[in-house]
């Protein structure tokens, strides 16, 4: 994540130096593709599992990385609207319950959004500052493991100790999303982003959730100056 941060920051400042133009806008009706990466500021959205032996046991995870993919479409020379897909990556995690009772948990957010950016340029750079606006779902897909012995201690060894049992979720909650980033041009077409977004979960574990990505996109048309 950092050397990423590091590598698109020399690309920015690479291009300040050898390029300085007037304010950027964009093409009116100019569709841009775009892929990004990054991770979760504090770990990903968790999920609540309706355990009857773990009665509020909440799923969380730490971020493992980031992937999105969106599409925009400029309906003025400094608005765009998109669409986006994310998939957000947990790390494995365990839990001891005590009395015999533990759990491996694996989380995975499945992201769809769409929402808006407003561009606000920097006169005689190739980089424009954006403020975002967005609707999201967030699909909370959960596998959960839960491993137990038999507290008795009199059962002969012929009998099972032991067991586990597998609970597999797939959970959606609505979740408002703002944020905002720094844009670079590179010619006409091609581009470079850094986003820093806040997700706010309305319903299961309500806790904001923010991101931290850096990308590439290519336009079509093309911007104009």
């Amino acid at each position: 994540m950092n050397n990423m941060l590091k590598v698109v920051a020399c690309i920015v400042g690479g291009s300040l130096v050898l390029k300085a133009q007037t304010a950027t806008v964009i093409r009116d009706g100019s569709i841009e593709i775009g892929v990004a990466a990054g991770d979760t500021l504090g770990g990903l959205v968790p999920a609540d599992i309706p355990l009857a032996a773990f009665n509020g046991f909440h799923v969380k995870s730490a971020g493992r990385g980031i992937l999105a993919i969106s599409v925009a479409i400029a309906g003025t020379r400094s608005l765009l609207f998109y669409g986006q897909f994310s998939g957000f990556k947990g790390a494995r995690a365990s839990y001891d319950f005590g009395s015999g009772y533990s759990a491996t948990t694996n989380l995975l957010n499945i992201v769809y959004e769409g929402g808006f950016e407003r561009l606000f340029p920097i006169r005689r750079t190739p980089l424009a500052l954006y403020a975002l606006g967005a609707a999201a779902t967030v699909q909370k897909r959960v596998d959960v493991i839960v491993n137990y012995t038999n507290p008795a201690s009199s059962l002969p060894p012929t009998d099972v100790l032991g067991g586990a049992t597998r609970v597999r979720l797939k959970k959606a909650t609505f979740a408002p999303a703002v944020g905002g980033g720094l844009r670079c041009y590179v010619g006409r077409r091609f581009g470079f982003r850094l986003e820093v977004k806040s997700y706010f979960p309305t319903a299961d574990v309500v806790r904001p959730t923010g991101v931290a990505s850096g990308g590439i996109f290519v336009a079509f048309p093309g911007r104009v100056n």
